[in-house]
């Protein structure tokens, strides 16, 4: 019984001092700035944005972060063109009337 009590109270004190994890300055962020591109409705009204990950309605003044790590997909509104992507596009921010 002396010796349960004994594993049960060492793993006690032991076990916080494993798993301590340090926050504050020291904390590690994921950056995902380098596989995505952001996306602006700048136009003065909504529209829809097509790409070949699917759809996405963008209020004026809202935005969307797209995949850049798919060269090639093509972004569309109402059919039209606007921009294909490239690994270039990684970490920019578009306006949509700039490609207008």
């Amino acid at each position: 019984m002396k010796k349960a009590l004994f594993i049960i109270g060492t793993a006690m004190i032991l076990l916080p001092a494993l798993t301590s994890v340090s926050i504050g300055k020291d904390k590690t962020e994921l950056d995902v700035s380098g596989s995505t591109f952001k996306v602006v409705n700048n136009t003065g009204e909504k529209v829809k944005l097509e790409h070949s990950g699917g759809s996405v309605s963008l209020n004026n003044g809202s935005s969307t972060s797209l995949s850049c790590t798919r060269e090639g997909n093509e972004i569309y509104i109402d059919g039209e063109h606007l921009h294909t992507v490239s690994s270039a596009d990684c970490g920019k921010t578009y306006k949509i009337k700039d490609w207008m």
